[in-house]
């Protein structure tokens, strides 16, 4: 298929959010995830990580002493025996220092990940930070550009339209819920943490993006939503959620009035 024709016999890195995307089961990335995951298994192509990426998996699960995600989170590298795991050495941490003496913009945490892939030699950077492309250290794939692909060549135009996120989450399994739930949560730790003036911005950033999947049906109805605290400021955390849009709007709706928000239902995670 695409993914495994275009990275067959690279050096392929993996960044954190390739696995939270893994371990969420994210509807539009499980095939994509599954085809890489088997093509890595089957020694198609090598995959490469840090250690870092687990450090970052097991932050929430440490946070909500969740001890079998924290399990999940270590398993996920158990069972890919094929992806071989880097330490964060002196020569990282030197490659580190060099692209932020480049490019000031680049957080540490990422530097690191950029790091470690040109220490490893690989061919390509998988992620889904479209704004790591302005490295320009090596070429960057990302997964929304080869689900888009992967979509359109599964699927032909015609048949595009009979295919709704509600068509998808009714053959789902009750683990989506539970994992939307999760993130929706860890979400929601973050909102509360905000000054007002910030969650006015977050409401009408995500009201424009609710706005736009309206008016221009063709813009998927998920959003990668990254929250970060500055390093300054001591904290230098981030998290990567992707719930759909008119779920986020439904989940403030309830925050603002002191409520916590649960689906009931999967049709209540669709647009």
């Amino acid at each position: 298929m695409g993914l495994v024709t275009s990275l067959m016999g690279k050096r392929v890195y993996l960044d954190t959010n390739v696995f939270i995307y893994a371990l969420n089961g994210f509807p539009p990335y499980v095939p994509l995830l599954t085809e890489l995951f088997d093509a890595i298994g089957a020694g198609s192509l090598v995959a490469i990580a840090s250690e870092l990426a687990l450090a970052e998996l097991l932050v929430i699960p440490f946070r909500h002493a969740d001890a079998s995600e924290e399990q999940r989170c270590r398993a996920i590298f158990r069972a890919s025996p094929g992806v071989e795991l880097q330490p964060v050495s002196i020569a990282v941490l030197e490659g580190v220092a060099r692209l932020r003496a480049a490019l000031s913009t680049v957080r540490t945490p990422d530097a690191i990940h950029i790091a470690t892939a040109q220490l490893a030699g690989c061919d390509f950077f998988v992620t889904n930070d479209a704004h790591l492309r302005a490295v320009g250290e090596l070429p960057v794939v990302l997964l929304s550009d080869l689900a888009a692909s992967a979509q359109k060549a599964r699927y032909p135009a015609e048949d595009a339209g009979r295919r709704s996120l509600k068509a998808v989450l009714r053959t789902a399994d009750s683990r989506l819920k539970f994992r939307f739930d999760a993130v929706m949560a860890d979400l929601r730790t973050w909102w509360e943490r905000w000054a007002q003036e910030d969650r006015d911005a977050f409401k009408k950033w995500v009201g424009n993006l609710a706005r736009v999947q309206r008016e221009m049906p063709t813009v998927p109805p998920y959003v990668s939503v990254r929250l970060e605290f500055a390093e300054e400021a001591g904290e230098g955390e981030c998290r990567v959620f992707t719930p759909p849009i008119q779920a986020i709007t439904r989940a403030i709706d309830h925050w603002e009035r002191g409520e916590p928000y649960a689906p009931t239902s999967l049709g209540e995670v669709s647009p």
